[in-house]
């Protein structure tokens, strides 16, 4: 390899990791346009979970994560492992607004669950 490719890539590195380090819920309601529609790792405080089913059978799991008063909403497929209180880091899609059917959601983290 050549030194141009090695500087390349070593450049390269610092940009990759900055672009997974975890954001607050507030730093993602903040700059909502930024990462609207993108993938995110955001870390808070788990609040407000509930356990559902759908009406096709499949369990779903809703709450928030909170970082102060800065709040976001997380969907979940499957039985998701979070527990009130808890400290969580997810990785899933933000979306600053989401339609589904006639629901409207705001400000939501799709994380893929356990299934």
């Amino acid at each position: 390899m050549n030194r141009f490719a090695l500087a390349l890539i070593l450049a390269a590195i610092p940009a990759l990791a900055a672009a997974q380090a975890p954001i607050t819920p507030a730093d993602l309601l903040a700059n909502g346009a930024r990462y609207d529609g993108k993938s995110v790792t955001v870390s808070g405080t788990v609040g407000h979970v509930d356990h559902k089913t759908s009406r096709r059978g499949n369990p779903y799991t809703t709450f928030d994560l909170c970082a102060g008063a800065s709040c976001i909403h997380v969907f979940e497929f499957g039985a998701a492992t979070v527990s009130e209180g808890a400290t969580a880091t997810l990785t899933g899609t933000y979306s600053v607004e989401k339609h589904e059917g006639s629901a409207v959601y705001h400000n939501e983290l799709d994380v893929e669950g356990s299934g």
